[in-house]
């Protein structure tokens, strides 16, 4: 593996130029003749001016870094579950939030209100999560997953409709 990946990895270094002789687009036709030579720390610099660009971009922070604390973090929470509940809790979430997702992209695809759409899961988002939190208690199991579906519901697709 490692001959056939060093041979490839050879003609790649040799036989592969940077860009191809003539631009294969319009587009990028224009992009190369406008082409400045800036850094990437200029380039993201500039990006960070954009206010849009900011709000979208600490939203979808904010959302990802807590779904992704609590996948790592749902056997910790207060309530005394067994291993199985915890593992039908993070099912129902992520199955909620698959989806919700789903259902999220038809929307936007019919509608185009990206922003309303955004603005609506958010909100919806904390709504759950405050549900969520208030349902981690001893012997509360439906209770748990209904709040943990629910959040997957509404969490899930503010990340694919961020990227769009």
């Amino acid at each position: 593996q490692l001959s056939i990946t060093a041979v490839a990895l050879l003609f790649t270094f040799f036989f592969f130029q940077d860009e191809p002789p003539t631009p294969p687009t319009a587009s990028a036709k224009t992009m190369q003749m406008n082409k400045q030579h800036t850094g990437m720390f200029a380039e993201v610099s500039k990006l960070f001016q954009n206010i849009e660009y900011v709000k979208l971009f600490f939203s979808f922070t904010i959302i990802l870094g807590s779904l992704n604390a609590l996948a790592a973090l749902l056997n910790q929470l207060p309530g005394n579950y067994s291993n199985s509940e915890i593992g039908s809790t993070g099912a129902a979430l992520i199955m909620a939030g698959f989806f919700g997702a789903f259902l999220t992209g038809f929307l936007l695809d019919y509608s185009k209100a990206y922003r309303t759409v955004l603005k609506a899961a958010y909100y919806l988002a904390v709504v759950c999560w405050v549900f969520f939190l208030s349902s981690c208690r001893d012997d509360n199991f439906v209770l748990f997953v209904i709040s943990a579906a629910f959040l997957g519901f509404f969490t899930l697709p503010t990340i694919p409709a961020t990227i769009v």
